[in-house]
């Protein structure tokens, strides 16, 4: 494993990414938050660095308060993996990034600096695009000649699309969870690779209102450099509030700021959050308005079809909110009122995609297998593909889609022991990262370990002793020995 280098960065002239594409697995782009210190943000990229086929590079911001000791960084080589390069006969591979945000390589990530990566924002001095895997792999043999290596044909509408100069590749989502899209999971879904970009979990804009509530929201979006892009979604009703919450979370380092006019959990549409503001389009067009003018960064929507059964606000709404300024919208094609039940209507996307001009439109519910994905695009013409509960417990069905719509061809699914890995991991991230205590946190994965499957027996043995565990050692007894095993049968 490739190791981090602690020397401050030297400005020199980057060497390329890779002089032969088929010896590399991936590429991840780094950067830090607004106080986060060079000590803290190595601890917090060991975890990373346990990966496979992964190239780090880092991209610091320029000088906003404590943000400023990252320009000694710039440049630096934080970390890499070890790859055999024949001219090098083995050693470390890595890259280099000036204080520009400027890349000098083979084209893994893009060498054009975006607007994004070029805006007044200092927490914008980053690259503009996650690439993993195949994607890398085909990007690279564009950029060296497809007489080097052969892409194979991809679905026609699987193609990479932009947010405002924010490259999304794959052009495939992770949709924000309550209780679910935390740190722990998010690192899990980009290092199983295919997904393009990650949201938080909702944060109330009301939080950063509150003194008592406003460290704990802070700490709700302490995302981490590895995530870019990162979307924080935030909910709320009032377009001052919403305005300034806005301004707090990009001040923090966020990529993309989501408006939710999704949820539809009493707690929030009672309050005219969530879902409850597409009973108004009007409203709902001040929130968004407000919030466009506040920040500098792109602003998306993630709505339902409507609040009320069989109205369809979402149609109207995406017209006003690409007026607006409004860079993408996300459609769930259910009603609020059905929650998660019943069938998503695929065809409520496909309007909001005829509806709009400018901005792409990314579609979300019952994608649960490459197949579903491939059906929406062909069906709705949308951009992308957000998936949510398909996702829970299978972090790794991002790089499933994304290799079946790049190939045509199904990745296995993982082994019993794989999933237990990756649940273990699920928990012991969650507990290491997590504001609240470690009972708190064991009593949250008990449910998200259950969808990981690790009963194929038809038993529910294993859930049972998941379920009563109250402590991390308590998860790791039950969950170890499925690896050990296998580890010992191998």
């Amino acid at each position: 494993m490739g190791s981090v280098l602690h020397h401050p960065a030297r400005k020199s002239a980057a060497t390329p990414l890779v002089d032969h594409p088929r010896r590399v697995g991936g590429a991840v782009c780094l950067r830090p938050s607004q106080h986060e210190d060079r000590r803290r943000l190595l601890h917090r990229l060991s975890d990373v660095l346990e990966r496979d086929r992964a190239v780090f590079v880092l991209a610091a911001p320029c000088g906003v308060g404590r943000g400023a000791v990252h320009r000694r960084a710039c440049g630096a080589v934080v970390c890499a993996h070890p790859l055999p390069l024949p001219e090098q006969g083995g050693g470390a591979l890595a890259h280099v990034v000036d204080a520009g945000g400027a890349v000098a390589g083979a084209g893994a990530v893009s060498a054009q600096p975006t607007r994004a990566a070029t805006g007044t924002h200092p927490h914008q001095r980053a690259f503009p695009a996650v690439v993993y895997g195949r994607q890398l792999h085909h990007r690279l043999a564009r950029s060296h000649g497809e007489d080097e290596m052969t892409a194979p044909t991809a679905h026609p509408r699987f193609k990479p699309f932009s947010i405002d100069g924010i490259l999304i590749d794959p052009p495939l989502t992770l949709a924000p969870m309550a209780g679910h899209t935390h740190y722990a999971f998010r690192s899990l879904v980009r290092e199983q690779g295919g997904c393009g970009l990650v949201c938080t979990e909702l944060i109330s804009s009301e939080a950063f209102q509150n003194r008592g509530r406003y460290k704990q929201a802070v700490q709700r979006f302490d995302f981490y450099p590895h995530e870019f892009p990162v979307a924080v979604q935030l909910f709320g009703s009032d377009p001052y509030v919403m305005a300034e919450a806005a301004k707090i979370v990009v001040d923090h380092g966020a990529a993309i700021v989501d408006i939710n006019m999704g949820c539809w959990v009493p707690k929030v549409a009672k309050k005219g959050a969530g879902a409850a503001l597409l009973r108004d389009v009007c409203t709902a067009t001040a929130v968004v308005e407000a919030v466009v003018k506040a920040v500098d960064v792109p602003v998306t929507v993630k709505v339902r079809s409507g609040f009320e059964d069989g109205v369809v606000t979402a149609i109207p709404f995406a017209k006003a909110a690409e007026q607006c300024g409004v860079k993408a919208i996300a459609v769930h094609a259910r009603f609020a009122g059905q929650g998660h039940s019943g069938s998503a209507d695929w065809e409520v996307i496909r309007r909001v995609k005829e509806t709009v001009t400018s901005m792409p439109v990314i579609g979300n519910g019952d994608v649960l297998t490459p197949q579903d994905a491939a059906r929406m695009l062909d069906e709705t013409g949308c951009d992308g593909v957000m998936i949510g509960r398909g996702a829970l417990g299978r972090p790794w069905i991002f790089q499933q889609v994304a290799h079946y719509l790049t190939t045509g061809e199904h990745l296995p699914e993982p082994t019993r022991p794989e999933r237990a890995a990756l649940a273990l991991e699920h928990a012991r991230r969650l507990v290491r990262t997590s504001i609240f205590r470690e009972e708190a946190c064991v009593l949250e994965l008990r449910g998200q370990l259950s969808k990981y499957r690790l009963d194929e027996d038809g038993s529910v043995t294993l859930r049972n002793q998941i379920v009563r565990a109250t402590t991390l050692a308590e998860l790791e007894a039950i969950l170890l020995p499925l690896i050990e095993l296998a580890h010992a049968q191998g």
